[in-house]
């Protein structure tokens, strides 16, 4: 709502001011719990649990910490992924990257295919769905996963969210004009 908004508005965007209040929201409370964590692991926990600790919140800090735990084939929801510090920062890595990307393709859409804006985001939004659907029931644990861990197939979530900040937006401009 924020980018559709300002490109209403100003008829353009600022991804920069855009990335800034991201980075401002996140990274102070994320460096925070990270170094308190390390602290207490360096004083608590054996070394190589630190060693794992820090590669989870490396990646945390830079999003990247759903394709980390992927990597580490650590599934969600299994007894030993409530040992793995800082593994519900999937999420927020899936979240940035979605917002480092979506900007540029929402800007585009808006610019160039406006009258098909919210139709785009609907089929973007279901091919997602769909594509999450079927690798969620694989059989294939790493399949499984990626429906898990993997943006692509997570977007149709955040594509919801921004489908209906549209449709609030616009019913709200009717509801001035009349």
């Amino acid at each position: 709502s924020i980018i559709y908004k300002e490109i209403i508005q100003t008829k353009n965007i600022s991804i920069l001011n855009f990335y800034e209040r991201r980075i401002r929201r996140i990274l102070p409370v994320l460096l925070t719990v990270s170094i308190s964590f390390l602290l207490l692991s360096y004083i608590y926990a054996l070394p190589t649990p630190l060693w794992k600790a820090a590669e989870s919140i490396l990646a945390s800090i830079f999003f990247l910490g759903n394709f980390y735990f992927f990597s580490e084939h650590i599934s969600y929801g299994n007894d030993l992924s409530t040992l793995v510090p800082f593994l519900h920062t999937w999420s927020l890595s899936i979240e940035e990257q979605f917002y480092i990307v979506f900007p540029f393709i929402f800007f585009c859409i808006y610019k160039y295919l406006k009258k098909y804006l919210i139709h785009i985001l609907i089929f973007a939004l279901l091919i997602s769905l769909f594509a999450n659907n079927y690798a969620s029931k694989s059989w294939i644990t790493d399949l499984n996963n990626l429906s898990f861990y993997m943006f692509p197939l997570r977007g149709w979530e955040i594509l919801s969210g921004c489908v209906l900040s549209i449709f609030e937006i616009k019913i709200k401009k009717k509801k001035i004009i009349l």
